[in-house]
């Protein structure tokens, strides 16, 4: 008995709830205002572009950036739009359930238009409506850092030395006016030591077009503190790893050391002796016992000394 009271009860309430659907809410247009507003100047920006230009490139010898100003004219509008105003009203559609709620039959009987659906009073007007555009009135040319969206702008590095010449082409990304390359990092890739760059910088916007050439010598070159091992020959190179090897034995870097190892065995160039013995005693202490024994044997087989025998062959 008490669950079938319980279920009447939910019953009920569900109908109260029920009788709060269907309310909509009505427009009605009541006139057109007219505005005048200026583009926003961002809008304006990525929409138009009369000209572009690279304004300035300017090599920093610190960290070896080539930092590029770029510029564009643009046309800012002034647009005159209607904005519609509308009255508004909540209106409750006719609810069946709204009927069936034995509760409200009396009130139906006094007011029947509850319980057929019951409209508010016009509220407004309100400004509510979207813009629609009339024309524009008027123009004006601004000067700004590029905005652009499509534009693109591609920058050439040529390097130049009296073996010949070698070139890089890159794309950088456009932010807020400003591009940037690392000029020092794309010329340690050059197959030789520059001895003078030059910088093609070429921007595409829309219709518009810019370029710019800017040209270093070797004293800049110098300044920039340029290196890359591919620039030295093999004696140099193995010169170089040998006080690299030594520097990491004093610090216990045995890691760092192999790989200066495995360095000057790639140059297939003749080594003293001794450089496998060295080679198999810091591959051990690295806890690689497989190559510190192909190292070993390695120094075994040369007969030219054998002043580590016993100490190699501790290593098999």
């Amino acid at each position: 008995m008490a669950s079938l009271k319980t279920a009447f009860a939910l019953v009920v309430l569900s109908l109260f709830v029920l009788t709060g659907c269907g309310t909509t809410k009505l427009h009605k247009r009541y006139d057109v205002t007219q505005i005048e507003e200026w583009q926003e100047d961002y809008e304006a920006k990525r929409t138009s572009v009369i000209d572009a230009s690279i304004k300035s490139g300017t090599l920093y010898l610190g960290d070896g950036q080539f930092v590029m100003e770029l510029e564009q004219r643009y046309q800012v509008q002034k647009i005159l739009y209607n904005q519609p105003r509308y009255y508004s009203r909540s209106s409750k559609e006719p609810n069946l359930f709204y009927i069936l709620n034995p509760l409200l039959w009396i009130t139906c009987l006094d007011t029947p238009s509850n319980c057929v659906g019951r409209e508010g009073e016009w509220g407004g007007p309100y400004n509510d409506g979207d813009r629609e555009f009339v024309r524009v009135q008027d123009q004006d040319t601004r000067t700004g850092p590029l905005s652009y969206p499509a534009a693109k702008l591609r920058v050439e590095v040529v390097a130049t030395s009296a073996t010949g010449e070698w070139r890089e082409t890159l794309e950088p990304e456009i932010a807020r006016g400003r591009a940037s390359i690392d000029v020092k990092e794309t010329l340690q890739k050059s197959p030789f030591e520059p001895k003078a760059v030059r910088i093609l910088a070429a921007l595409q916007a829309g219709e518009a077009s810019s370029s710019l050439e800017s040209r270093y010598d070797q004293s800049v070159m110098e300044r920039l503190g340029l290196f890359s091992e591919r620039w030295l020959s093999k004696p140099e190179l193995y010169a170089r790893y040998v006080h690299q090897i030594r520097s990491c034995m004093n610090d216990s870097d045995y890691k760092c050391a192999v790989k200066h190892f495995f360095k000057i065995q790639d140059l297939k160039i003749e080594v003293p002796d001794t450089f496998y013995f060295h080679f198999a005693k810091a591959l051990s202490l690295m806890g690689d016992t497989e190559n510190a024994r192909k190292a070993a044997r390695m120094y075994l087989q040369d007969a030219r000394h054998m002043a580590y025998a016993s100490d190699a062959e501790a290593f098999l």
